[in-house]
């Protein structure tokens, strides 16, 4: 499905739900700022008044005849309303709107997208905002029947979150293919680390057991990597550290950086996916405790996983 985007500039009919608190403070933010409010639509319109805009219910909404074009902010201050009101919203062919999502949503993008708008426009209002994803009626229920969280979709490609269990190392033949770097004991010496779940892969989890302080050295993977050659092993250590230093930083500050950066992946008939590039991220991810990890794979190879998972789940 191709997303379609709404902005909010300066003259963009805006329409606030709910006089709470915040909804008007809001409503004085948008106006001192120049935006176009046109309305503020709460249940109890007619028991409300206020100066500078007009609150109206909303059935007088939905009797506006441009009412599906506008922009309207969910203003509740009780967050769990806020899915329940765009619901009824979208139902009526709303779609431009902000609010806080829940639940799952269509993609954690998204989600985060509209999260950062929605403050942003109900807290300061300085700012014009654009490229805000349009509420689908996936936006009201699970993305996928199979469960897997999709961060985002591109032109033939999907990033998501893959569980752990599901993810093994490179094949023989992606490992032949992709070996541009000097493997000291060649592609051979491998052979007991294709094609292998994450616990089996005990080379690079000696490495991390290594970088976090937790042992002295990384003999296993250093030699796999670089032989006897004890200055090639220095050297790849001292590079090894650096970059995790770099995980480190960005785990810690930066939650989107592996998101924006997944492995990529290709699925294996056999009912897992094999890793082709990024495996010091996933191993990295995966000795902090995650439980799933961004992958990213071609959308024809998605498609047979997610078919493969809904297959298994009944």
């Amino acid at each position: 499905m191709d997303r379609t985007y709404f902005d909010i500039k300066k003259n963009t009919p805006i329409y606030l739900y709910g006089a709470s608190t915040l909804g008007i403070s809001a409503a004085g933010l948008l106006l001192k700022n120049g935006f176009n409010l046109r309305g503020v639509i709460d249940r109890r319109a007619k028991e409300l008044e206020y100066e500078g805009f007009e609150v109206i219910t909303v059935e007088e909404f939905y009797g506006r005849p441009d009412y599906k074009e506008v922009v309207v902010i969910i203003c509740f201050n009780n967050g769990n309303l806020h899915e329940t009101v765009a619901a009824e919203l979208f139902s009526m062919g709303v779609k431009k709107m902000l609010y806080l999502p829940m639940k799952k949503g269509r993609t954690l993008e998204d989600r985060h997208i509209r999260r950062v708008a929605w403050r942003d426009m109900t807290s300061e209002a300085h700012i014009e905002i654009s490229e805000i994803p349009e509420c689908t009626s996936l936006d009201f229920g699970d993305y996928l029947t199979a469960n897997l969280r999709v961060i985002r979709r591109t032109e033939g490609k999907v990033t998501f979150y893959c569980p752990a269990e599901f993810i093994h190392s490179q094949t023989r033949k992606v490992q032949l293919e992709t070996a541009a770097l000097p493997i000291a004991s060649g592609i051979d010496g491998f052979a007991k680390y294709q094609d292998a779940p994450i616990e089996g892969m005990e080379h690079y989890l000696e490495l991390f057991d290594c970088l976090s302080g937790k042992r002295q050295d990384a003999p296993l993977y250093l030699s796999l990597m670089r032989g006897d050659d004890e200055d090639a092993q220095k050297k790849l250590l001292e590079d090894r550290r650096a970059l995790y230093f770099e995980y480190e930083e960005s785990f810690r500050f930066d939650p989107f950086f592996f998101a924006d950066a997944p492995a990529a992946a290709a699925f294996n008939e056999k009912g897992y996916i094999n890793i082709i590039d990024g495996m010091h991220r996933i191993i990295y991810l995966y000795t902090k405790g995650c439980t799933e990890m961004p992958v990213m794979m071609s959308a024809s190879e998605f498609e047979k996983f997610e078919n493969y998972l809904s297959k298994i789940k009944g």
